[in-house]
């Protein structure tokens, strides 16, 4: 298990902004996309909410009935919204359009993965270039959407939300779920071709596994 730590960079602090980061303790370089519960969780307790500085345009927790549809918005063009469940979503409204269109140009969102009981963390946008270091996101499965991979920084108000309402250990994903893992490597030296085995990635590698082989090209 990784120790995870929610803490201002040294840039934010200087700069007097509220922007706090989920770090892996160890190693703040080190890419942080991901949770369990427990990492989560005690990342959440060890952090002292004592935030007194306004974010720097106005924010949004949006409300249940948005979740599915920011959720598609959230996902690359290879995952599904399969075993996914969004837990908060926090919209920073840079432009001050959430009032007249209910969304916000930059967005923060945490949604948990049944399957491989993992909770994911990341960032999107409407637009396709993040504009503090001009890096190019990824497409959403949502065209005009795109995706932020780095470790997560959200104002305060994001990790308020998590502190106080992630109480319960998720469930385990049913047996079937890895049942279905055994059946796929027990079958895999049937593959005879280039064609038959990229067929049975695509059907049996996770969102994680996807993602992580795209990001080695």
């Amino acid at each position: 298990m990784k120790e995870l730590e929610i803490c201002k960079p040294s840039k934010c602090k200087q700069l007097g902004l509220n922007f706090w980061v989920l770090f892996n303790k160890k190693n703040h370089r080190c890419n942080n996309r991901k949770a369990t519960y427990q990492e989560l969780r005690k990342a959440l307790d060890n952090w002292t909410i004592n935030e007194i500085i306004e974010p720097e345009c106005k924010v949004y927790i949006y409300p249940d009935k948005d979740k599915e549809i920011l959720l598609e918005k959230a996902l690359l063009t290879r995952e599904s919204k399969e075993n996914k469940k969004v837990i908060c979503v926090l919209g920073q409204d840079w432009d001050n359009n959430y009032l007249t269109t209910g969304i916000c140009l930059w967005n923060k969102i945490i949604f948990y993965d049944s399957k491989e009981e993992q909770y994911y963390l990341r960032s999107f946008a409407s637009q396709n270039i993040r504009t503090a270091d001009n890096k190019l996101l990824d497409n959403s499965k949502v065209a005009g959407w795109y995706i932020d991979l780095s470790t997560l920084g959200a104002p305060s108000q994001f990790w308020e939300y998590l502190k106080d309402n992630l109480k319960e250990e998720p469930k385990v994903a049913p047996l079937s779920v890895k049942k279905e893992e055994y059946k796929f490597w027990h079958h895999v030296h049937s593959i005879q071709t280039r064609e038959q085995f990229i067929e049975c990635l695509k059907h049996n590698l996770t969102d994680e596994e996807i993602i992580d082989l795209w990001a080695s090209r």
